[in-house]
């Protein structure tokens, strides 16, 4: 590649980087058809043309460019994603696990490839790629409820659970979805007198849903808090009304 190429490509790759890829596709365009050889154009062209929502543009320039150099994760990701999208699913999933055996992913794919090999029914390597997110990035909360996802889907016990939605509950201790996940793992657990404790310093009673109210009934009756949960039954009977009413407006 002659330097000025190279000086595009690696203005294309910041543009990129930067969230900007219709200006990647305006250098870009301008040159890879007098340059077909060069695989790395067609690749940043087909990520350009993923990030815009160019489908099939972007799987013609990514199949283009992987005859002729190997594709990065970036890239990768993209086609895989990009055959999802046209229902070439066994060529998506074939993608993402080649992907999820490489050691070196940015961490920016890691997340969405998680996602596609969920898609795929590959919850173990999902688990895993949230696993890797989860280790590099401690202080974000998306890897450590997608380990929660896909540990339940895989039907880990309570107790393979439970740590991580305490991590997540310490970093997001305002969400009450999490704080009462975390309350019936606990539960499920044989620690019940903790998960009244950690529904008590919440406002519980705020909740409008029907299962979670349920879900603290039966926690706060196992450990041992029958005021806590003859609350819990009067909102239960506050919420049935309230629906009541809602169907007779309608």
């Amino acid at each position: 590649m002659d330097a000025s190429l190279r000086a595009i490509e690696e203005l294309a790759t910041d543009y990129l980087l930067q969230g900007e890829p219709a200006l990647a596709l305006a250098e870009l365009s301008a040159v890879v058809d007098a340059a077909p050889d060069e695989g790395r154009l067609w690749e940043l062209l087909g990520i350009g043309h993923w990030e815009i929502g160019q489908v099939r543009e972007s799987i013609a320039a990514l199949e283009t460019a992987m005859t002729l150099v190997p594709l990065g994760p970036e890239a990768t990701l993209a086609l895989g994603l990009g055959y999802e999208v046209i229902q070439k699913l066994p060529l998506a999933k074939d993608l993402f696990i080649d992907l999820a055996g490489s050691d070196a992913l940015p961490l920016r794919v890691l997340e969405p490839l998680a996602r596609g090999l969920g898609r795929a029914n590959e919850s173990g390597l999902a688990l895993a790629m949230c696993e890797r997110a989860a280790s590099t990035q401690p202080d974000e909360l998306g890897p450590l409820m997608g380990m929660v996802f896909y540990m339940g889907r895989l039907g880990r016990p309570a107790e393979h659970l439970l740590p991580v939605l305490l991590r997540a509950l310490g970093l997001a201790p305002e969400d009450f979805t999490i704080r009462m996940l975390a309350a019936r793992c606990l539960h499920d657990c044989g620690l019940a007198e903790d998960a009244a404790e950690l529904l008590r310093v919440a406002d519980y009673l705020d909740s409008s849903c029907p299962s979670c109210l349920h879900a603290m009934q039966e926690i706060f009756l196992a450990a041992g808090d029958e005021p806590a949960a003859a609350d819990v039954v009067e909102r239960l009977a506050d919420v049935a009304r309230q629906a009541g009413d809602d169907q007779d407006c309608c």
